[in-house]
């Protein structure tokens, strides 16, 4: 009887306690991974979200613009400026702009819009010059990568800033 018990019985598993620790290791740094990386989207590190929200500023323009997208995405650009006093605003969006983006919506339209190389520019025909005037931008990526973008207001220093894309 008692032969038939332990022939029954299987065999033991022999277990590596190096492979064992290395598991728990793995599982452990994983998970700590996987709440850094939950953490992060919801904070807004691969698009919408606290940390993706930018400002760029000198006194008379402000912009504000998402520092991180996603390729066919939305992401919003919003231009605050105090005009030179003049009924004719020019906003141009220069540097790496037209070759990334796609404008989507622009509000208010502009008088007249065109391109001038790598630039886009919009100008605005002013009911009150002296007053604050904005624009929003709805943009959407053409492609992964990052990018710098120049947005000069009536021929003013021109404002800079980064933009990261993820595929």
């Amino acid at each position: 009887m008692n032969q038939n018990k332990e022939a029954d019985r299987p065999e033991r598993v022999h277990e590596d306690q190096r492979w064992i620790n290395f598991e728990d290791k793995l599982k452990r740094w994983g998970t700590g991974f996987l709440i850094i990386f939950i953490l992060s989207g919801m904070a807004g590190v691969f698009s919408k979200g606290y940390f993706s929200e930018g400002r760029a500023g000198d006194g008379t323009t402000q912009i504000i613009y998402e520092r991180f997208g996603r390729v066919l995405s939305g992401m919003d650009m919003k231009i605050t400026y105090v005009s030179s006093g003049t009924e004719m605003s020019r906003i141009s969006l220069g540097g790496d702009f037209m070759e990334n983006y796609e404008v989507l919506t622009l509000h208010p339209q502009p008088f007249r819009a065109f391109s001038d190389g790598r630039k886009l520019i919009l100008e605005y025909h002013l009911l009150i010059p002296a007053r604050q005037q904005t624009i929003w931008l709805g943009l959407q990526p053409r492609k992964a990568g990052a990018g710098r973008t120049f947005v000069t207001v009536d021929g003013n220093k021109p404002l800079s800033f980064f933009q990261l894309v993820y595929p």
